[in-house]
Order: C-alpha cells, then structure tokens, then sequence
C-alpha cells in the first residue's frame, strides 16, 4: 500500500484497487463513445443515400454487351430491344444527404442533376433534371436501378441508368 496525505488526513491506496477502478471507467467511457457512434451513425445513414450513375451508349451494331455492364444485361436487352450493343461510356458514384443536389455533364453535353429529397414508405424518393428536357420525381427501392434513354448519342442513344442504394429510416 502506498499511503499519501490530503490535507492532513492519511489515505493509503492500493494500487491494485487504483488501476481497476481507471481500467472500469476507460472501459464505460470507452462503451459510452462507441454507443454515441452507432446511435449518431444509424441517424446519419438514414438521411444519406448512395448513387450511381452509369452513361451507356446504345446503337444497332451487332450483339455486343460492355462487361462492366454484366449486371444490367437482362434488364438493357429487354428494356432496349430495338438496341443490340450497350458499352459504358461513364460511370459517377455520389453519397447524396436529405435535400442535397448533385449535378453532372452528361457525355452528350446536357446536365444532369440528382436530389434526394427523403423517404416515402421505404422508398427513396429522388427528383431527376435533365437540361431543360426533363424534370421529374421518382420513387425507388433500395439497390433498384432506373433508366432513364431517349438523348441521341453517336449513331444510336444514350441510356442513363441511376442505381440508388440506403436504408430506410426506423
């Protein structure tokens, strides 16, 4: 025992004792931060989304699919049935906070901008601009993608296609 004077009095600690009792209250400090974290974090991920946007030429050449575009195969052929060859020209990736905007240059040269106005019934709800072509609102499922086609490119179109991801808040 290490003894030791505080205003007159004798007060012996025992260290053992000193360095349990720190070794407790950095553990429940340590607890306290970690569930501040999670509870901050699960908020925050409620009112932030992911999206990418993937700028796909299509045209009339024979069957050809991008690799990179494995994924969206089923849903370009059947979509864009009169298109045979899908390549990517672009892809954009953004995490978009509630009531935050995005905007890009689309490879044809018009703006696209993307806002994510919140959550409606487990659905993300997200306001679509081209140019002055097209403005509009969507609902969207978490992991779902959307295309948007029609702006001529090359010798065929161009095929925005907007994967949305997130989880809805509790």
């Amino acid at each position: 025992m290490n003894p030791s004077r505080r205003h007159g009095q004798l007060l012996i600690h025992d260290r053992n004792e000193m360095t349990m009792q720190t070794r407790v209250q950095g553990c429940l400090g340590g607890i306290v931060m970690v569930l501040t974290m999670l509870v901050g974090t699960s908020s925050l991920a409620a009112e932030t989304i992911s999206v990418e946007v993937r700028s796909i030429s299509a045209d009339q050449r024979p069957h050809e699919i991008d690799e990179s575009l494995a994924d969206l195969e089923p849903q370009l052929e059947g979509a864009f049935d009169d298109y045979k060859s899908f390549e990517l020209v672009e892809r954009h990736s953004m995490t978009l906070e509630k009531g935050e905007s995005s905007s890009q240059t689309l490879p044809e040269g018009s703006t696209i901008r993307l806002t994510f106005e919140g959550w409606r019934d487990d659905m993300i709800e997200l306001d679509l601009e081209i140019a002055d072509k097209l403005s509009t609102t969507l609902r969207a499922s978490p992991g779902s993608t959307f295309f948007q086609a029609g702006l001529d490119y090359e010798d065929g179109i161009l095929i925005v296609a907007i994967t949305v991801g997130g989880e809805p808040p509790k």
